[in-house]
């Protein structure tokens, strides 16, 4: 029976990701007034970078392909969300939230524990790893 932990740790992951950026995709103008309001240039800009991001890292983890390498984006992502939108202790501004920061904290370490055991059982990576690594003469020609 495969292990169904890492599927359902890839769709948990995944579902932080892909709620995320459709609430920006359907509350587009209150985000972009609330990322403006916190001095962030371009949010137009930087919110279509987001919900990009977002929407298609989380779409990769669900299935299991290119797991790494979303996992090591979305989390890359989230170092500056964290430090510009969540900032604690000195850096903080008039509405702290350290929940916010230990939320993103924890997210980041499951995207790296998910990135280092990447291709899981029962993804789409994962057979075409198989086939990858097996040796020349045992591959189906």
């Amino acid at each position: 029976m495969p292990n169904l932990v890492y599927p359902l740790s890839r769709l948990l992951l995944a579902l932080v990701f892909i709620v995320a950026g459709l609430e920006k995709i359907f509350s587009w103008d209150a985000t972009a007034n609330y990322l403006a309001d916190q001095g962030i240039p371009a949010p137009g800009l930087l919110l279509v970078v987001a919900a990009f991001i977002e929407m298609i890292g989380g779409a990769l983890l669900a299935l299991g392909h290119l797991a790494r390498p979303a996992a090591l984006v979305l989390a890359a992502y989230l170092v500056p969300v964290t430090i510009i939108l969540h900032p604690v202790g000195p850096l903080q501004g008039s509405n702290p939230s350290p929940a916010d920061l230990f939320k993103n904290l924890a997210i980041i370490g499951g995207l790296l524990l998910l990135a280092a055991a990447s291709p899981t059982p029962v993804s789409v990576d994962n057979p075409a790893m198989a086939r990858r690594t097996r040796p020349l003469q045992e591959r189906e020609v």
